[in-house]
């Protein structure tokens, strides 16, 4: 699987820059779901729980968001179209393999580790967009199509609702393990 996704990536990437002529600087895999796929490979080769902590909301989350609200120009069949959903379902196998195959599963804390890793990415991600001329993140003006940051204010206002966003799409993901617990809690009082 982690080979999958690398090959994915690769493959991904000499399509869009080579076959398409699109400029590398705007097609590393960079944007959350780019980067939870290179995490989710590391983390499937290695079996990293704390790698795991951060795929596990980041391949969710990222990717739900991206699936929603599709920052595309091409429809269906379009080879970018193909690559983009492709890309995408392969961060949630990510994930979906780290939790169903290697048995990890967040905890509470994983949910403020989450977020302070995806607070620290984002701030080299801002310098990497300055020194690129580049938008990962969205941190430097909003995407191109429509999307929940429309809601959210001109920049650099929206930054700000966009993590306030993040603090909620993680509390989330992490629902259903919350209720679970819960309600095995009251199993175990019975």
């Amino acid at each position: 699987m982690a080979l999958l996704l690398l090959a994915y990536l690769g493959v991904s990437l000499a399509v869009k820059t080579v076959a398409y002529i699109l400029p590398l600087r705007d097609n590393l895999p960079l944007h959350i779901c780019g980067a939870s796929i290179v995490l989710g490979a590391i983390m499937l080769w290695r079996r990293s729980y704390q790698l795991f902590e951060v795929v596990y909301f980041w391949g969710i989350g990222g990717t739900l968001a991206a699936l929603f609200t599709p920052d595309l120009l091409e429809g269906f069949p379009h080879p970018l179209f193909l690559l983009f959903f492709a890309g995408h379902g392969f961060s949630l196998s990510a994930v979906a393999f780290g939790a169903l195959v290697c048995d990890f599963r967040p905890r509470p804390a994983s949910v403020a580790m989450a977020l302070g890793v995806t607070g620290i990415y984002a701030a080299l991600i801002f310098a990497v967009n300055l020194l690129l001329g580049s938008n990962y993140l969205y941190l430097m003006h909003k995407p191109a199509q429509p999307s929940i940051v429309d809601f959210l204010g001109p920049w650099p206002w929206y930054i700000i609702g966009l993590a306030a966003v993040t603090v909620v799409v993680c509390l989330l993901c992490y629902l259903p393990y919350a209720v679970r617990d819960w309600l095995m809690d009251i199993r175990r009082r019975r």
